[in-house]
């Protein structure tokens, strides 16, 4: 039994993220992230906070975009767009999210009884 049998747990899942236009040069004016947000754990019906930052090569954060979206079952799509920032964004930019950012999603506390047969039971 793990703990998220009782919770739920978000994580973005990367290998269906993608990015358009797929090559950003600095005449685009915006561009847009596609990403799917998985639940690993238990469904509670809830909604969940989401976060990104988007930051320069220089290290400077210039965009944050938050979001709030019904929390999924299993997996939700969405998508975000941010301004390019012209010449000051060339070259490698990050986009860094956060799931629950400000933790205010349902938490639920489990307790065990450790038996002297090495069975767990859940309270």
């Amino acid at each position: 039994m793990t703990i998220f049998e009782h919770i739920p747990h978000y994580t973005f899942n990367i290998e269906n993220t993608s990015i358009s236009p797929q090559f950003i040069n600095s005449s685009v004016t915006t561009f847009d992230i596609k990403f799917n947000i998985i639940n690993l754990g238990k469904f509670i019906k809830d909604s969940i906070d989401i976060r990104f930052f988007h930051g320069l090569p220089n290290g400077t954060i210039v965009d944050t975009i938050y979001l709030r979206i019904e929390a999924p079952a299993i997996s939700s799509t969405h998508e975000i767009t941010f301004e390019n920032k012209g010449i000051a964004g060339i070259g490698k930019n990050i986009i860094f999210g956060e799931i629950d950012y400000n933790n205010k999603t349902i938490k639920v506390n489990i307790n065990f009884i450790k038996d002297p047969n090495n069975n767990n039971e859940q309270r």
